[in-house]
């Protein structure tokens, strides 16, 4: 498959995405073509934001030419000289198609019989389930935890659900952030201030691990801490006692499916590539590829800041500090156990 194959013909989302001129080492700049075909724009720098305005490919001479919105202009641009989508574009759109297979498939249950049952392997049932809604809130800055749900006819959810696209644990990206925003609306430091992540943050800082400039290569400490697992793969609202876009029942990977299981009166909802259920995280901490794992890799332009230490008494005894060279996350032990010169921190 081509890479306007995958991002843009078959992408339901195309029209979305925001796409770049591409970085070359012998042109820094592209042709614009007018809608004539014929006369040109200026030519646009490399890193030029630009839009998609039909998915389907069109020809100038022998140049491949999608039509385009850039610079305020409309025209046609060589599809050699456009950068492919970002990994993020790349998940959102698995997200949004796998909402939309799951969508075609219970309405199709919903035409024939009304509101269904779904039931999950773990036992657990939900009645009443009539359709799929998308979940666009942020919380503190970041997305929520749930990315689609499914509703009753009211619109009121009965199912929330975290997806990640077709693959395997490699392919996941994070569970979570460990930022201080990356908690619960009721306390944004929640992550942030669990003593697993600062425990991670300060040896990283250490010389062995970080030469003052940046990451010296990937680091990594298991998640002990079921609850801290818990909240940051489920959501940080986890044992709230309520679900809700930042506490979801589910984690799917890949394709949605429906089966009907008679003998229980219900529909069967799997994924086609992993599930993980609210129900035991133990399970998932002992998994031997989606286990959670604090990370670190090297990334220009991110890093992290430690926390004060404070004593018994609250004051302030050492100031946190600010390491730059690194981005930090909770992920599955598949995404860094190949890492050249991984080390355990």
């Amino acid at each position: 498959m081509t890479g306007y194959q995958k991002y843009i013909q078959n992408n339901p989302a195309w029209a979305e995405i925001e796409l770049k001129i591409d970085r070359q080492t012998t042109f820094h700049e592209s042709r614009f073509f007018k809608e004539n075909k014929t006369d040109t724009w200026n030519p646009l720098p490399s890193d030029t934001t630009l839009r998609i305005l039909e998915n389907r490919l069109d020809m100038v001479g022998r140049l491949e030419v999608l039509k385009c919105r850039a610079d305020g202009k409309v025209g046609y641009i060589p599809i050699n000289r456009i950068r492919k989508p970002q990994a993020g574009a790349d998940v959102l759109s698995s997200q949004r198609l796998a909402m939309e297979q799951l969508g075609n498939l219970l309405q199709r249950f919903v035409r024939a019989t009304g509101p269904i049952t779904i039931c999950l392997n773990n036992g657990h049932k939900f009645p009443n389930c009539y359709d799929v809604e998308e979940v666009s809130t942020r919380i503190n800055g970041r997305d929520a935890k749930s990315d689609f749900n499914i509703v009753d006819p009211d619109g009121k959810p009965v199912l929330f659900i975290s997806h990640k696209k077709t693959g395997s644990a490699s392919d996941y990206q994070q569970y979570g952030g460990v930022s201080p925003t990356s908690g619960s609306r009721a306390n944004r430091r929640l992550i942030y201030d669990h003593t697993e992540v600062q425990r991670f943050m300060r040896e990283l800082s250490k010389p062995e691990h970080h030469n003052g400039v940046r990451l010296i290569g990937p680091r990594w400490a298991k998640v002990q801490d079921v609850t801290l697992a818990a909240q940051s793969c489920f959501g940080p609202d986890y044992n709230s006692g309520t679900f809700g876009d930042d506490n979801v029942h589910i984690i799917g990977q890949g394709e949605p499916e429906l089966t009907w299981k008679g003998e229980e009166i219900c529909y069967t909802l799997t994924f086609s590539s992993h599930m993980s259920y609210w129900t035991n995280p133990q399970a998932l901490m002992e998994h031997p590829d989606y286990a959670p794992y604090l990370c670190a890799t090297y990334r220009a332009g991110r890093g992290w800041d430690t926390a004060d230490v404070v004593d018994e008494d609250g004051t302030t005894i050492e100031d946190g500090q600010r390491y730059d060279g690194a981005r930090l996350g909770i992920y599955p032990w598949a995404f860094i156990r190949n890492r050249g010169g991984n080390q355990e921190v």
